[in-house]
């Protein structure tokens, strides 16, 4: 294969991370750019040296001759974008999540099954120096065996957070713990169990949600348990934010903020027992980006590369389509636990969104997307919970 070609779907922050992530492959050719905001088209198109540069999507296609696009738009344009480009038999890495509803993404999975495509979503923590690192100390017995995965988002409005940046969390607790049989879960609202009143649509496109705190636990096949909370903080914090790794004889703590990778060689479960904390450096050969001479700490970087290794050797990505569908049935899983006080089986049998199927058993109209900050969908959720 010459080198891969590669477009941009949207041309906002997130776009213009991902073209430079893509721009720093020896191997990769960014040749297009596409979005319907001319202005946030140039600038992006400056920015990332890219000149040509399209406003309607078919025209890109009819143009360009394509073996990638990545899709970092906003999440409810995830599914449609996604869907158009597979269906042009070009594979596509999406921003998470990778759609609103197990149906939307079903339908992604099997169409990238059908049409010979990778579909992959750019959960790339879970393929950055630090998982791989974390993955080495674990397969070498740094802290004895597995037995509990501790997750912590970053402190947006509960719901919200599981979408936003639960998904994160999600993925790395499904990469170590494995296969996912059921979770039980509360959802609450100022401390009271939600009900389809409480049903909001989130900022940034990121659909149904509920809840100013999520607490669930999981039961993974391999015998190891994992725990999540997402609940509001007044400040966001990123020291706060990731996955706790606890065996029977220490622990790895990795945290969002400055991607950081901590170990300790003691059988604790908590932070009170004295133990004395190593903080896990990242040599420059940890840090080699696989199949390539570059050296980077940015997960983004690997994730492209990682996308050109799985097209060259003709296999999935490992934050492929049917990964990141898990990860969804794992927020998802946990407003059907709360609906029905128990466990929830995974996978999903019933494909539609719970708090759509709560709305709808209460004769409450499915809350209508509209377009809202952070800040205003925040204050909106405290005048109605009455805080």
């Amino acid at each position: 294969m010459e080198k891969v070609r590669v477009a941009i779907l949207g041309c906002g922050s997130r776009g213009n991370a991902h073209g430079a992530a893509w721009k720093q492959l020896l191997d990769v050719d960014v040749v297009a750019l596409c979005d319907i905001d001319p202005e946030r088209l140039h600038a992006a198109g400056e920015r990332l040296g890219v000149a040509r540069r399209y406003a309607d999507l078919e025209e890109m296609f009819a143009c360009e001759d394509l073996d990638v696009v990545s899709v970092p738009a906003r999440a409810d344009w995830h599914f449609p974008l996604a869907r158009a480009v597979l269906e042009h038999g070009v594979s596509a890495v999406v921003e998470k999540p990778i759609t609103l509803d197990l149906r939307e993404a079903d339908q992604l999975v099997d169409r990238a099954g059908a049409q010979g495509c990778l579909l992959a979503v750019h959960h790339q923590n879970s393929v950055g120096p630090v998982q791989q690192k974390a993955k080495a100390l674990l397969a070498a017995g740094a802290i004895g065996e597995l037995r509990c995965l501790r997750g912590e988002c970053k402190g947006y409005y509960g719901g919200f957070g599981m979408m936003e940046t639960g998904t994160h969390i999600l993925d790395q607790m499904r990469n170590f713990g494995g296969e996912v049989e059921w979770v039980q879960a509360r959802v609450t609202v100022r401390g009271r169990d939600i009900g389809a009143q409480d049903v909001a649509q989130a900022p940034r496109g990121l659909g149904l949600v509920a809840g100013d705190h999520v607490t669930a636990y999981y039961a993974f096949r391999n015998g190891v348990y994992g725990t999540i909370e997402s609940f509001y903080r007044p400040k966001l914090e990123s020291r706060f934010s990731g996955v706790d790794l606890i065996g029977t004889e220490g622990m790895l703590c990795w945290r969002t903020g400055g991607n950081g990778l901590y170990l300790v060689k003691e059988p604790i479960g908590n932070l009170m027992g004295g133990a004395s904390w190593e903080a896990v450096s990242l040599s420059e050969e940890d840090r080699r980006v696989p199949g390539t001479d570059l050296i980077s700490d940015d997960s983004g970087v690997w994730m492209a590369q990682e996308m050109v290794n799985a097209l060259r050797q003709k296999r999935e990505h490992a934050c492929n389509g049917a990964a990141a569908r898990t990860v969804l049935e794992m927020i998802l899983g946990c407003y059907t636990s709360h609906a029905c006080g128990g466990r929830a089986q995974l996978p999903l049998l019933d494909r539609t969104h719970p708090l759509q199927r709560l709305c709808e058993a209460a004769g409450v109209p499915v809350p209508e997307f509209r377009v809202s900050t952070d800040a205003e969908f925040l204050a909106a959720e405290w005048a109605r919970s009455g805080r």
